[in-house]
């Protein structure tokens, strides 16, 4: 018998259609787009189980501007890497912004794992001053 954690370790690898009560509506990239949303989020150290969970406080970030854009392109790298295994090959590019307004974007390329195929894919990932993530 396997404990819950290990139940969804072993969902959590395979192939999202696999996962019971998924709507067939929702393609594979908007589950990721989804997983990517919530993870990208979440405040590092506000999930126990997981420490490694999330991202450092934006703010944080832009008291260290511009320097902290090739950390924080690190960040989300292992972030994405420990807790989006269905990405490979992944590549984070910093999309500079007007200078305007306080928010980082980035582009995300990946090779998505769909169904024994890959196939490459791209988003745009924004994070505002209060740590509100977007996805494009």
């Amino acid at each position: 018998m396997r404990s819950v954690l290990e139940e969804l370790r072993r969902r959590g690898a395979g192939d999202v259609s696999e996962r019971p009560g998924r709507d067939a509506g929702i393609s594979l990239r908007d589950d990721i787009l989804s997983n990517l949303a919530r993870i990208l989020s979440t405040p590092r150290g506000a999930v126990p189980a997981f420490p490694d969970l999330g991202l450092t406080d934006a703010t944080q970030v832009y008291a260290e501007y511009p320097d902290a854009v090739v950390w924080m392109q690190r960040e989300i790298l292992s972030t994405i890497k420990a807790h989006e295994p269905r990405l490979a090959n992944i590549r984070i590019e910093h999309v500079p912004g007007d200078g305007g307004d306080l928010r980082l974007q980035f582009r995300i390329h990946a090779v998505m794992r769909a169904e024994g195929r890959d196939v490459q894919t791209s988003f745009t990932t924004t994070f505002n001053s209060d740590n509100h993530v977007t996805f494009g």
